[in-house]
């Protein structure tokens, strides 16, 4: 299966122009987001995506924990002692300059690289958002600063105000889980380890050396991104539509799940081609009628401003001798059944009701865009949009109807 290759993107948000840059066998979640081209926000996500790199279970990311426990001079291992599993790595989220999160714990890392001044109580205030707004133990939270210089935050970033104006003051606390690296720290990290580490990925090892010559000042930010523009026009020019990946023999082992685990009293068949995955559901109501409908995921291309691909699921017509929803039949359905969901965007909107979208007459149906191209990103939406349907549709609407408790009414020409 061709599932041992990913595409998946770093964005850049050039003004208004996106380009997705794709790197092979590599699993790179974060956007390198410079529309505002502040050159601290900028470094922050190259870092982000540098950290985020996946191959060897993380092991530049773990590599980092053992640079901040050399640099950090601890008695014990503190960083690189924590567990790395699937670490969740963002750059600029809530002000954030770069968060990793994974388990139980917590890394702020602040990027002062650029001498950028300190905000008053800036640490504090996301050390008290990790604590009492995410709910992590304030031993399970870190604290990375990068500089230029090594100059440590003020003692006012420390310290937060309560609501009664009593100080809490964070710094003694973070004694052994702080420690403050330099920019020329992150060069020689990046020189001896970085690339090493990138070797088995030309297109990583390619953005890793771009980012080294931006970090020393060899190139600019319009080099850089330029270099990446280019990365990513090759990589569109050599890649087959969906990121190398088989989706016919994706969607056969979905077939096969899918028909192992319903009913062959409901599900009638399972229909399989290149971008889409079909299911026909038949049942029969308590009058003795048979009826059928039809469970559908397609993916598609379309272009916006650059080539972009969605996926459309939802439900459809199969043949006459089917169910009759009126628009307010259905969109009672999903507002009293469908939308209980802990996953608020699943059902919450964008719903198109009676439109037929590719020769296919969809009672109700829903796009969605991709963004990585990737066979994980497959497996995710296949699982997340497409069998979560299907399991509403057998409680909602078939098993009531089995029982009588749904009143079905003929064909579309009633």
């Amino acid at each position: 299966m061709a599932s041992d290759t990913f595409f998946c993107p770093i964005v850049l948000n050039l003004s208004e122009q996106v380009l997705t840059i794709t790197l092979m066998n590599n699993l790179i979640i974060n956007d390198i987001n410079v529309n505002k081209n502040k050159p601290e926000e900028f470094y922050s996500c190259i870092i982000a995506a540098i950290l985020n790199y996946p191959e060897q279970n993380y092991s530049v990311f773990k590599s980092f924990l053992k640079l901040a426990d050399i640099v950090s001079q601890n008695r014990l291992p503190v960083f690189s002692n924590l567990p790395v599993n699937t670490p969740i790595i963002r750059a600029e989220e809530h002000e954030i300059d770069v968060s990793v999160i994974d388990n139980n714990y917590r890394i702020v890392i602040e990027n002062k690289i650029n001498n950028a001044r300190d905000v008053p109580h800036q640490l504090a205030r996301y050390i008290d958002g990790s604590v009492n707004g995410a709910h992590y133990s304030e031993k399970d939270v870190y604290v990375i600063y990068i500089t230029a210089d090594k100059k440590d935050p003020n003692r006012q970033s420390w310290i937060r105000l309560g609501d009664k104006l009593i100080a809490t003051d964070y710094k003694d606390d973070f004694k052994e889980r702080y420690v403050n690296i330099t920019g020329d720290d992150i060069l020689k990290w990046i020189e001896n380890d970085v690339n090493d580490l990138c070797l088995s990925n030309p297109d990583m090892h390619s953005f890793v050396n771009a980012s080294l010559k931006l970090f020393k000042g060899e190139i600019n930010q319009h080099d850089f991104k330029t270099h990446i523009a280019d990365m990513n026009s090759n990589k569109i020019e050599n890649r087959s539509d969906y990121g190398g990946i088989d989706l016919k023999e994706l969607f056969a082992h979905w077939k096969e799940a899918i028909e192992c685990h319903y009913s062959k009293n409901v599900i009638s068949e399972v229909k399989i081609d290149d971008t889409r995955i079909d299911i026909i559901l038949q049942w029969s109501h308590k009058d003795h009628k048979t009826y059928k409908l039809g469970c559908r995921m397609e993916l598609y291309k379309r272009m916006e401003d650059y080539e972009k691909t969605f996926i459309r699921y939802g439900i459809h017509k199969v043949d006459d001798n089917i169910p009759y929803f009126s628009e307010e039949f259905l969109t009672n359905l999903f507002e009293l059944f469908f939308k209980i969901d802990r996953y608020y965007d699943r059902y919450n909107h964008n719903f198109d009701y009676f439109k037929e979208q590719n020769s296919c007459y969809y009672y109700a149906s829903r796009e969605v865009q991709l963004w990585s191209c990737s066979n994980y990103e497959f497996q995710f939406v296949l699982k997340y949009y497409l069998l979560d349907l299907l399991d509403k549709i057998c409680m909602s609407i078939i098993a009531p109807s089995q029982l009588g408790l749904l009143n079905i009414k003929g064909n579309l020409s009633d």
